[in-house]
């Protein structure tokens, strides 16, 4: 019996290497913040640009709008591209008292 390889990229299928950054989203009445995946070689507003309507985000923390608490937690949220306002990567996020 041949080995079989462990890594996907080993295998012959196409590949990605996609990278993993923290995003704030705030949609008309919440703030999502959670991990995002990106192609590694686009920019992150380039990548929310594509032609998927749907945006996966996994480990998510959902705030209101009105009030900063967390309102739940999920592993798994999409959201839809047209409810986004605004989106950025956390590292970039500043909030000021």
């Amino acid at each position: 019996m041949e080995n079989q390889p462990d890594d996907k990229r080993e295998q012959n299928i196409d590949f990605v290497n996609k990278e993993k950054i923290k995003i704030v989203i705030q949609t008309q009445t919440h703030r999502v913040i959670g991990m995002y995946y990106k192609r590694e070689e686009i920019r992150l507003m380039d990548s929310l640009k594509n032609d998927e309507h749907i945006i996966p985000i996994t480990d998510a923390k959902v705030y209101s709008n009105t009030v900063s608490t967390e309102r739940y937690k999920t592993k798994f949220i999409a959201i839809y591209r047209d409810h986004i306002i605004w989106a950025v990567s956390a590292s970039d996020f500043i909030v000021e008292n």
